[in-house]
């Protein structure tokens, strides 16, 4: 727990230092007001495939101001857009075609785990499914932490460093 008070830290060596000016910031960032963004979304359209670009513009910094940090990971909403008006006809200024590889998502981790049979059916395309899978969940608060357990008992699943990684049994 922190306990706020008027006396300043002394002398700090630069490790705790470091660790001071950390805790008090996401304090700080705890207490300050929202960061408020204007975001754009849209469609542009060249022959018959449509493009989707987002970009935004930060109106109010609120708690990003205390480290005084920007967005990171989210390049594409990062990106500001230049002036656009509807039905407006654009020229192609360049047009490259890359050859990539889809990436598996990341292995669960016991938390991510936890989350992911709390909110289960989040990720589901069909709005029924979703629909009754809403508010329920696999499990109960209490029962998930076993439900895991005996995955790892029945040999489903092994733990590789902090990744939950399955069996072929699994």
């Amino acid at each position: 727990a922190l306990i706020v008070t008027e006396n300043l830290p002394g002398e700090l060596s630069k490790d705790e230092r470091a660790i001071y000016e950390l805790v008090a910031g996401r304090m700080l960032e705890a207490f300050s007001g929202r960061c408020v963004k204007d975001v754009t979304t849209a469609v542009l359209s060249a022959g018959d495939t449509d493009f989707t670009v987002k970009g935004s513009v930060m109106k109010v910094a609120g708690w990003r101001a205390v480290f005084g940090e920007r967005e990171t990971g989210e390049d594409e909403e990062a990106a500001s857009l230049p002036p656009l008006q509807e039905d407006k006809i654009l020229p192609i200024s360049n047009v490259e075609l890359l050859e990539k590889q889809t990436k598996p998502k990341p292995l669960h981790t016991e938390s991510s785990l936890l989350a992911a049979m709390e909110n289960a059916g989040k990720e589901l395309e069909d709005a029924e499914l979703k629909a009754s899978l809403k508010d329920a969940g696999i499990g109960t608060p209490a029962t998930r932490a076993a439900i895991i357990e005996t995955l790892f008992a029945r040999q489903y699943i092994v733990r590789e460093k902090k990744n939950l990684v399955p069996t072929d049994k699994g």
